[in-house]
């Protein structure tokens, strides 16, 4: 008899240590698994809380305690792997918008390459127009002195055909006709000379 006394007093004991022990257990995983677990496994829990009665057996109690046990285990296994799962998810978005703001800022740097290389080819194809119309000018204006010395040559030529006193008057006043006739012919072709190198600065310049 007494020893049959001291087990049940154990089982007593192993039955409030078992449900203080299922019931922290129970508060603290509540908290963080509230949306985790179904509502279907809630009811389930609640249904296993109300057969904690004093009517079961000590045999049955210890089955109980050792069932809802089991039972929190496997929650808190459900609640581990899906916050395993929502910090593999949140880790891929963070790597998402790492990649996209990279992306995002390396664009206009890109871009700005882009231009700033435009702008130097721009640069360099203006320089190669302005030396070959420098080149152009310079050798336009060699032409127009050559052409001045030919004039100033043609009219010392002239003026000492002009001054010879050899010839008679009437063949005299023809070779001044011919001489004026000359000179006025030589003249034109200066002024047409400076005219088309004048024309072609001043459509340079509109270009520039």
């Amino acid at each position: 008899l007494d020893n049959h006394i001291m087990t049940q007093n154990v089982l007593i004991d192993e039955h409030q240590s078992s449900r203080q022990l299922s019931r922290h257990v129970s508060d603290d995983v509540s908290k963080t698994m509230a949306h985790h677990v179904p509502i279907s496994s809630r009811s389930v829990n609640k249904y296993n809380s109300s057969l904690s009665g004093s009517t079961l057996e000590p045999t049955s109690r210890i089955d109980f305690l050792e069932r809802n046990l089991h039972y929190i285990q496997e929650q808190q296994g459900i609640v581990l792997a899906d916050l395993h799962d929502e910090i593999t998810r949140l880790q891929q978005e963070n790597r998402d918008l790492h990649y996209q703001l990279i992306k995002t800022t390396s664009l206009p740097l890109r871009d700005q390459k882009l231009r700033n290389s435009g702008q130097l080819s721009s640069s360099a194809n203006n320089q190669i127009y302005l030396k070959q119309h420098i080149d152009r000018l310079e050798k336009q204006l060699l032409e127009s002195e050559q052409n001045n010395k030919y004039l100033i040559h043609t009219i010392d030529e002239l003026s000492k055909q002009s001054s010879s006193k050899s010839e008679a008057s009437d063949i005299h006043i023809i070779n001044k006709d011919d001489t004026q006739i000359t000179i006025q012919m030589t003249t034109n072709e200066y002024q047409n000379s400076s005219n088309m190198s004048y024309e072609k600065e001043q459509q340079f310049m509109h270009e520039v």
